[in-house]
């Protein structure tokens, strides 16, 4: 049997205007046990797990059973206490969400409905504006290029997305980031490349925030 430690921090709000703040939703999960033989299998079996364990075409093509997939979904949906809280969390706010985020490795890709399948969403041109300047403004720092584009044809079919599932709750932008890199360093990327993982990622961020407060048809 598997044990898996996770810990949900309480929310934290950082300001971005007068009428808008990023709510961020820390967890940190990690898995001990029979299948986490290396520090690899760790980081990449724990997140994927909650990833794709939301109550949204739950179970069905993109998930695996097996714990050590890379694509393993959970016994059921919503089986992760972590899960549970951030789908809480959402449904009591979702009125006053604007867009979800979610950040995974890797790939180097910025993803949006659907995962589950191949079709556009309703508001498709808005949310490709948004994800084209946001790509954009996240190689203006370093360089590095993000493809972008629906999660099914960009990466593959996942069902049980949190992005699909927020999506399919109202919140009308909804994003997975694939962060660096594109399969040399892989799960273990470099301490050097962290940080400015992180800055060209906050200039993503803050772009998609702006285009949140401009009207879009």
């Amino acid at each position: 049997m598997i044990e898996q430690i996770a810990v949900l921090r309480s929310h934290w709000l950082m300001p971005i205007s007068h009428k808008q703040a990023i709510c961020l939703l820390l967890i940190t999960p990690l898995r001990a046990g029979p299948h986490s033989l290396s520090q690899k299998l760790v980081l990449r079996n724990s997140p994927r797990a909650l990833t794709i364990n939301f109550l949204f075409q739950s179970l069905d093509e993109g998930a695996s059973f097996h714990p050590c997939d890379d694509t393993y979904c959970g016994p059921f949906p919503e089986s992760e206490p972590e899960v549970k809280a951030v789908a809480y969390f959402l449904r009591k706010h979702r009125k006053q969400i604007k867009a979800y985020l979610s950040f995974h490795a890797y790939a180097q890709m910025l993803l949006y409905p659907y995962s589950y399948k191949y079709a556009t969403i309703p508001n498709f041109s808005c949310v490709e504006l948004a994800a084209y300047n946001a790509v954009n403004a996240l190689q203006s720092a370093y360089g590095v290029r993000y493809r972008y584009g629906p999660a099914s044809s960009t990466l593959y079919v996942s069902s049980g997305s949190s992005m699909d599932w927020a999506y399919k709750n109202g919140i009308p932008y909804a994003f997975a980031f694939e962060l660096r890199d594109t399969g040399h360093f892989g799960f273990l990327l470099p301490e050097t490349l962290i940080k400015p993982t992180c800055t060209e990622t906050m200039l993503a961020v803050k772009n998609i925030t702006l285009h949140l407060l401009k009207k879009c048809h």
